[in-house]
């Protein structure tokens, strides 16, 4: 019986709380990523002088924000397995990081990121996604076939959104561990991938299958521009003297072309595909939900 009180069509395909989750995933193991030039920063011995001119607020906020980050990852994989708590654990990370900005460091990145946090939760929260986290979990009906597609499709997001985030700063862990990588190369690879997993995914899934993977990477590298506006404007004068020291110069004009043509182009590839039937729920044509959820619309 469902706790939701609302019929679960069975033609829904809940792709913004799906965007939402994958969108967190490749967020957060980014945001692991980058911690990896940082560890070795630190464990070279010409770096101790630095690191003992860094503040016990900056040395205790990046610590905390590596534990967010694996909070985060941790939430938003859950989110994706229909595990009601990953919900509740994403809000509470993003809650207690928000705090932590505040009594550590400044208020720039809070203020900076709350419109697309509240923006985030709210639809995280609304009956759809309450409707997707509620279904039946399924027996799993997924072929070989889909799992190779989707994670061609993840990789094409991981690439493309790391190939624009070095882009447009020319730094992280992709500029520290491999100098001499272009983000062509990395767009190349995307291409590839996204081309390989949209021909391998089920027929009549391809469509809307690589508007996610698009509708993924566009969502990240916004949030990623969200947070380059702490360090890439004017407000960089109000962070602390190691964040100053770190400012970068973003193009934002082409970074934001970039941007709004992969939103557009996966929102017209989500969009000309239609929700499969009922019926082709026994045919494969989506694995996530079980054959007899028509029946279950009017469980209540």
């Amino acid at each position: 019986m469902l706790t939701t009180g609302a019929a679960i069509p069975a033609s829904r395909r809940y792709t913004t709380i799906r965007v939402i989750a994958y969108h967190g995933i490749l967020q957060n193991l980014t945001s692991l990523l980058q911690f990896v030039p940082f560890v070795l920063f630190v464990e070279h011995e010409r770096s101790l002088n630095a690191f003992s001119a860094w503040s016990w607020q900056f040395r205790a906020l990046q610590c905390a924000l590596f534990v967010a980050a694996v909070a985060g990852l941790i939430s938003h994989v859950a989110l994706a397995l229909r595990r009601r708590w990953g919900r509740t654990l994403a809000l509470a990370t993003w809650c207690v990081s928000c705090v932590v900005w505040l009594l550590l460091s400044t208020w720039v990145p809070v203020l900076v990121g709350l419109p697309f946090g509240i923006i985030g939760f709210a639809l995280m929260y609304n009956r759809l996604s309450s409707d997707y986290l509620h279904l039946p979990q399924a027996a799993s009906g997924s072929t070989v076939r889909h799992f190779v597609s989707f994670g061609l499709l993840a990789v094409a997001s991981a690439l493309y959104y790391w190939a624009i985030s070095y882009a447009a700063a020319h730094a992280g862990a992709f500029a520290y561990l491999i100098p001499n990588i272009r983000p062509k190369n990395l767009l190349q690879a995307a291409a590839v991938a996204l081309v390989l997993g949209t021909a391998i995914a089920p027929r009549g899934r391809r469509m809307w299958s690589c508007g996610m993977s698009l509708m993924t990477a566009a969502i990240a590298m916004l949030g990623m521009l969200t947070g380059y506006v702490s360090i890439a404007t004017p407000l960089v004068r109000h962070m602390p003297q190691e964040y100053q020291r770190m400012a970068v110069a973003i193009p934002w004009q082409p970074i934001m072309v970039y941007v709004v043509v992969t939103f557009c182009v996966a929102l017209v590839l989500i969009r000309v595909t239609k929700p499969p039937r009922p019926g082709d729920w026994e045919q494969g044509a989506n694995p996530d939900a079980p054959a007899d959820s028509a029946r279950r619309e009017t469980t209540s």
